[in-house]
């Protein structure tokens, strides 16, 4: 028998709550539902979850949305967004319950459906985001979530070093490609992944979780789409051609002023075992730029991480400014380098 719960007199029953399962696009109504939901229990949607909603994200991505009603008024609801064609990692959120009606079961069992859906459909991992403070932290590693960095929390269906292991195997057929909406989660586990590059992007204040902790999970990669839709920019991604694992990014833009706008501010960020592919990656998208029309691109780079300084130098960029003490990693105040590189027709300088 469900928990119960005494509402206005009545007492309720998570058994009398239905459950239901929705591919985005939603129906208007349905999705101006939810919307409100979320609106109601954060004060607020993100850009992203309402662009899945209405079904703007779908070159490639998925979102199922589950949905929990008590006598046709919608009291939950739990969102997961993946890749459509072989996809081997889910994020998760948001997840809400009206407060009326908490504490009956009805998260855990939103919860379990979508472990379910992420089980058959052949995943190995569900990525989520919530504060360590955030009573959900309960919830979910009850569930079987770990803390894993920061605010990201994770569900393996299988071990920890044979998920690292596969997710990140280097293979031959490597690509080069224009990011998508269905590199959401990809983008997200690389993110939270403790790499050796230290700025993932750093005008966002989003580093390496080997040196800073994330305190941002799922408004990272839906920001920075954001900010591309708004004005010149786009994002490139180095895959694995069979599994179209996100394993390295390079995002770039053009300043947003009249006279700032010949500049553009580029960064990029790979996994320690494709280290190899990021000179590449850089100088595409830098190639790419002149689409931009921008007379020079811009990069900074901690000056600790000669892992990035190597990769600018080599690809001719070369440093123009320091920014003092501009950073604290690792128990030290270090400076930022600003390095520089000039656009011609070709890309190169």
């Amino acid at each position: 028998m469900g928990v119960q719960q005494t509402l206005s007199g009545l007492r309720l029953t998570s058994a009398q709550v239905d459950f239901s399962r929705a591919e985005t696009p939603l129906e208007a109504a349905v999705a101006w539902e939810v919307e409100a939901l979320f609106v109601k229990v954060f004060e607020y949607c993100d850009y992203s979850v309402r662009s899945a909603l209405s079904g703007m994200n779908r070159d490639g991505a998925r979102c199922t949305v589950v949905l929990a009603r008590q006598k046709e008024r919608l009291i939950g609801a739990a969102v997961c967004q993946y890749r459509a064609k072989m996809p081997s990692v889910a994020i998760v959120g948001p997840v809400a319950v009206e407060k009326k009606f908490r504490r009956m079961g009805i998260g855990t069992k939103l919860m379990r459906k979508l472990i379910s859906l992420a089980e058959s459909r052949g995943m190995r991992a569900i990525y989520l985001g919530v504060s360590k403070s955030n009573k959900a932290a309960g919830l979910y590693k009850s569930l079987g979530f770990a803390a894993y960095r920061g605010v990201v929390m994770r569900y393996l269906f299988c071990p920890q070093d044979e998920f690292d292991q596969a997710y990140f195997l280097r293979s031959s057929f490597m690509r080069i490609r224009r990011a998508e909406w269905a590199d959401f989660p990809g983008v997200c586990v690389l993110a939270s992944f403790p790499c050796r590059m230290q700025a993932f992007d750093l005008r966002n204040g989003v580093f390496s979780s080997r040196y800073v902790e994330p305190s941002r999970f799922l408004s990272i990669f839906p920001d920075m789409m954001k900010a591309f839709s708004q004005g010149p920019g786009y994002a490139n991604v180095l895959v694995c051609q069979t599994t179209q694992n996100v394993v390295g990014i390079a995002h770039i833009r053009s300043l947003p002023t009249e006279a700032q706008r010949h500049i553009a501010e580029l960064d990029f960020y790979v996994h320690d075992n494709f280290t190899q592919d990021a000179e590449m990656l850089l100088q595409t998208t830098i190639m790419q730029s002149v689409t931009l029309e921008s007379k020079a691109v811009i990069c900074y780079c901690p000056a600790g991480d000669k892992l990035k300084r190597t990769i600018l130098e080599n690809s001719a960029a070369h440093q123009v400014a320091v920014l003092p003490a501009y950073v604290h990693l690792t128990g030290d105040y270090d400076d930022v380098l600003v390095y520089q590189k000039e656009v011609t027709g070709n890309g190169s300088s």
